[in-house]
Parts: structure tokens; C-alpha cells; sequence
């Protein structure tokens, strides 16, 4: 493999890892205009002065060009296709002894992602012997592999559009192990 897509994929793997940490998006309370008067007065207090409601008058009509709930609803993604129906992926099996603490899914970077985060107390050796077992059930080439004591890592690939990457890494005060999944499908390109 080229050190080009390896380059490729780690700057990938590094991407999903930041991403799986979450998300540090804060408001931008700098777009609020403090000396714009609200629409939506507070209807306790128009009702103890006496004045209508206006919240129906100056509610804006419902037009063809807004999406309604039904319109909102079909603009969901679609599931992948590794991506079964109860949220795992079909070609890269869950861990069948550990415990899922973690599932993210979405679109980054022209690809769909999927990561899913497992936890188990099973031995190191029971983990790699389940997941060489499963990549060489699955056809996955393996493209990288470490295999230790500690950690143990897979990068995976099935062709120009799939690759995933298996990372198993034992936690030094418990020993047990975090098990970190991630598969990513890029989007097919669009016909010309």
C-alpha cells in the first residue's frame, strides 16, 4: 500500500478519533440582537393587562416552499449499507462477550461513518483470535496490523469505497478492554 493512502487513512483515523470525542460546539451568542423587541411577549402578561394575543396574527402562513414534517422526515440519510437494521455493522461484527457503550454514525468528509465503542473483560488473546477470525470471514485485507499485549490494531480495506479499522486497547487500571470499531463507506459518485 502506498505511503500516499496510508497517509490517507491515518489523517482519516485522526479525524473520527477528534470527532468520537464530541462535539465542543458552543452557541454563538454573538448573532443575538439585544435591541430587537420579541415577537412572543410573555402571554401572562398580556392577559393581565388585558391585550389579545397577536402570536396567531403575526404567525407566518405555512407555504409550499417550506418543508412541512414530511418533507423534514425524508430529508433523513438513509442507512448504509454495512449498517443492519439493529445499528451494527454486518461485515465487522461486534465482540459477541462485551458490552456497547458508545455508537456514533453520520457523514464526514464524503464518507458515511460509523464508530462503535465496546467494553469486555475478556483476555487480549480471545479479542485478537475473535477479530482475525472475523476480518478473514468477512474478505477484508488487511492493510495494517499490530498485535500486543496492550493494543492491537487492524486497518481494513475491501475496495476503494470500504474501509474500517479495529482498535483494541487494554486499560491500565482495570485491565480490561475498549474496543473502538470504525467503518466508513465513501459516498458513491454522482453519474455523469
Amino acid at each position: 500500500m502506498s505511503k500516499a493512502v496510508r497517509l490517507l487513512f491515518s489523517l482519516f483515523a485522526l479525524i473520527l478519533i477528534v470527532a468520537s470525542a464530541g462535539c465542543s460546539h458552543k452557541p454563538a451568542y454573538s448573532e443575538i440582537d439585544a435591541n430587537r423587541t420579541s415577537k412572543n411577549q410573555n402571554q401572562n402578561s398580556e392577559a393581565q393587562t388585558g391585550a389579545q394575543p397577536q402570536a396567531a396574527a403575526e404567525a407566518p402562513q405555512a407555504s409550499a416552499s417550506q418543508p412541512g414534517p414530511a418533507q423534514a422526515e425524508s430529508a433523513n440519510p438513509t442507512m448504509p449499507s454495512f449498517m443492519n437494521a439493529a445499528g451494527a455493522i454486518k461485515d465487522l461484527p461486534s465482540y459477541p462477550r462485551a458490552v456497547r457503550t458508545n455508537v456514533q454514525f453520520g457523514p464526514i468528509q464524503q464518507a458515511t461513518v460509523m464508530t462503535l465503542m465496546l467494553h469486555t473483560r475478556d483476555s487480549m488473546e480471545k479479542v485478537q483470535a475473535f477479530y482475525t477470525q472475523a476480518i478473514k470471514e468477512n474478505h477484508w485485507t488487511v492493510t495494517d496490523k499490530l498485535l500486543d499485549p496492550e493494543l492491537s490494531q487492524w486497518t481494513l480495506n475491501k475496495d476503494e469505497r470500504n474501509n474500517a479499522k479495529v482498535e483494541v486497547r487494554k486499560d491500565e487500571k482495570t485491565g480490561s478492554l475498549d474496543i473502538s470499531i470504525v467503518r466508513a463507506e465513501k459516498f458513491a459518485a454522482p453519474p455523469k
